[in-house]
């Protein structure tokens, strides 16, 4: 397998493990109600739109490890800033009514 395509696959499943929890809530709450049955088709949505464009996504060109690396950092500060401030939120910004 090339490279590009298992560190994409490596990181995606890192960062499914970092939000296991909310991605199963998320997936309960649109089996229960109408207004989130469309969840699960974003996806197989996503995975059709790589599957078309995997020549261009991962094609020749040459890996930026720098700007992967800041957007890695960023989505980690924004994950670590959720955790910690997440129980701040207001009833309304739930996923679930507790």
């Amino acid at each position: 397998m090339d490279k590009k395509l298992l560190m994409f696959i490596g990181f995606g499943l890192i960062a499914m493990a970092l939000v296991f929890e909310a991605l199963r809530d998320l997936m309960n709450s649109a089996s229960r109600g109408e207004y989130y049955s469309h969840i699960v088709l974003i996806p197989l949505v996503t995975m059709y739109l790589f599957y078309q464009e995997r020549k261009e996504v991962f094609g020749t060109t040459p890996p930026s490890y720098g700007i992967g690396g800041t957007l890695i950092l960023g989505g980690m500060a924004l994950y670590l800033l959720g955790v910690f401030h997440g129980t701040r939120l207001s009833d309304n910004d739930l996923l679930i009514s507790p």
